[in-house]
């Protein structure tokens, strides 16, 4: 894991580009305090696997209801 000023980072945004695409991670401070992580899509792709659990649970917990992905038939009437 690689950390970067943003100073740095703007100056050399390829070389770390490079560094995440091989499969490396880039955190990125400011005054030496994190603010963000540059992590490979693949990487970041696999936290949606806990969203669906975080989901699913708050569902069963009757909080959230998820749509089916159609339209209402209301919706189209003027």
């Amino acid at each position: 894991m690689r950390r970067a000023k943003i100073a740095d980072l703007k100056n050399h945004l390829s070389r770390y580009l490079d560094h995440v695409r091989g499969g490396g991670t880039v955190v990125v401070v400011d005054r030496d305090q994190p603010i963000a992580r540059l992590v490979p899509i693949a990487q970041a792709a696999a936290g949606s696997a806990g969203d669906d659990e975080r989901l699913a649970r708050l569902e069963r917990r009757g909080l959230v209801r998820r749509g089916d992905g159609k339209l209402p038939r209301w919706l189209g009437r003027r």
